[in-house]
């Protein structure tokens, strides 16, 4: 067994899954889908106990991790260059962490956009910037308005936890009652606007991830890896990914944050 085939088979899959997901070519999506059972056929050979009907990439790779680790040999187990740092989580859910947007937030939902948003500005957001990702003029206004939506959601967020701890200290009872109603109010707000915010994510990146596949130049240095300075960045987890990786890590994340809140979106139209 191929440790690091399989590792690439599994990286290709996941990246070949998201072009099914993402792409308006109808001709791409069938190829794209050929491709996959090719490789899942090759992982099946590599893999006995593999079954692709019951098994999803990220599930194998999760099982499979402790198998290729033990399969490198010692003298070649040095670090591939998009491998995350030390430390870092593997999965998606494990990237993101179980605290509480305010001491007295106890809805599960606001908890856990409120854990994706500090992780998508700390980790995921300077990767997206210019200093890392070159853009031509569209995509970089695109990218602008991106980042003043994500402003307002923060601002947002900022709003709820200030009534949420208002609420949690409140003693009078009619008192209570109106910043209840508030409280109530502005987290459905608050977790609609957010869904709306990662979906806008999800397409852009989506497009420029299609985009990318066709040979496209909107993103002008796919293939650079992410150095980032660590005087004035806090991330590592996208370190030494190339931009083309760290744009897959960015739609995997805000594509599980939208599954997980599973919510319509409010845009009119939609």
């Amino acid at each position: 067994m191929s440790a690091d085939e399989i590792e690439k088979l599994i990286k290709f899959l996941k990246q070949m899954e998201i072009i099914v997901r993402t792409s308006s070519n109808a001709t791409q999506v069938e190829r794209v889908k050929k491709d996959i059972g090719r490789y899942r056929a090759r992982l099946k050979e590599l893999i006995p106990d593999y079954r692709p009907e019951k098994e999803t990439v990220d599930q194998l790779a999760r099982r499979m991790s402790g198998t290729l680790a033990a399969e490198r040999p010692a003298a070649t187990t040095v670090s591939s260059p998009s491998a995350p740092e030390a430390g870092a989580p593997t999965s998606i859910a494990e990237r993101i962490p179980e605290e509480r947007a305010s001491p007295h937030s106890t809805d599960p939902d606001v908890n856990f956009v409120a854990s994706v948003i500090k992780i998508l500005l700390r980790e995921y957001w300077p990767a997206l910037t210019e200093q890392h990702m070159r853009m031509d003029f569209t995509s970089t206004q695109e990218r602008q308005a991106l980042r003043f939506k994500l402003d307002n959601l923060v601002r947002s967020l900022k709003t709820l936890t200030e009534t949420i701890e208002e609420y949690a200290t409140a003693e009078k009872p009619d008192f209570r009652e109106q910043l209840f109603k508030m409280k109530n109010k502005q987290s459905r707000l608050f977790l609609f606007e957010a869904n709306d915010v990662f979906r806008d994510f999800k397409a852009f990146l989506g497009k420029h991830i299609e985009e990318m596949q066709r040979g496209g130049s909107a993103i002008k240095n796919p293939d650079d890896r992410i150095r980032f300075d660590r005087n004035y960045e806090d991330a590592s987890w996208l370190e030494n990914h190339t931009v083309r990786e760290a744009v897959y890590e960015f739609f995997n994340l805000v594509d599980f944050a939208i599954k997980k809140v599973n919510l319509p979106t409010l845009k009119q139209g939609s």
